[in-house]
């Protein structure tokens, strides 16, 4: 669980790459590196997340369709920051679950391209929920996105078949932008290698 205090109010208004802006700790493994793993704290320029306008739309959509991603957060906040941003971002329909229990329910009726969920929420968490979905046989990308800045949490969740673990924190929109384009990649090189046909959790 995570608050970007009242930076919301600044994150939709449409304002271009701030090349000052920096994410201050963001990482990401590939799926299955468990024994090479290592905490990471990087200070990243935003500058080389910038893209263009036509670099985002021809990112955006992946074989012809846009992404369908399934967001699963305890905070309405941050579902609903994160939908907006994301679905600006080009190419991206969002669906939004407040808890695991909700977002399986979701997956039980329809196909998503991508999955991204905090860690914290009550009932079941976020690693949980993801080694539920890998012991049903699902290779959906899944992205952990939450703001416990811990190397044993980051170590379990790649352990456990994350694609990508990114820590929430600093302005919405760079954060999501770096999301965002997480998502693109993860989707990417799934559907560009097969086609979508997901089983269906019981």
């Amino acid at each position: 669980m995570h608050s970007w205090d009242h930076q919301e109010e600044r994150a939709g208004k449409g304002e271009g790459c701030n090349r000052s802006d920096h994410l201050g700790r963001y990482q990401t493994a590939p799926r299955g590196d468990a024994e090479d793993i290592t905490m990471r704290s990087v200070k990243r320029d935003f500058s080389l997340e910038c893209e263009s306008p036509k670099e985002i739309k021809e990112r955006a959509v992946v074989n012809g369709h846009d992404l369908s991603i399934l967001f699963i957060d305890d905070e309405p906040g941050i579902l609903e920051i994160g939908k907006i941003l994301l679905e600006q971002s080009g190419g991206l329909s969002v669906s939004l679950a407040e808890n695991a229990y909700t977002g399986l329910n979701l997956l039980s009726n329809r196909d998503v391209d991508v999955i991204v969920s905090d860690y914290e929420m009550p009932g079941m968490d976020g690693i949980a929920l993801l080694r539920h979905i890998r012991s049903e046989g699902w290779d959906t990308p899944f992205i952990i996105f939450t703001g416990h800045d811990r190397h044993q949490l980051f170590t379990e969740a790649m352990r456990s078949g994350a694609d990508a673990f990114i820590l929430k924190g600093g302005n919405p929109k760079t954060q999501f932008a770096i999301l965002a384009k997480t998502i693109r990649d993860s989707a990417s090189s799934r559907i560009s290698g097969k086609e979508k046909g997901q089983k269906r959790p019981d």
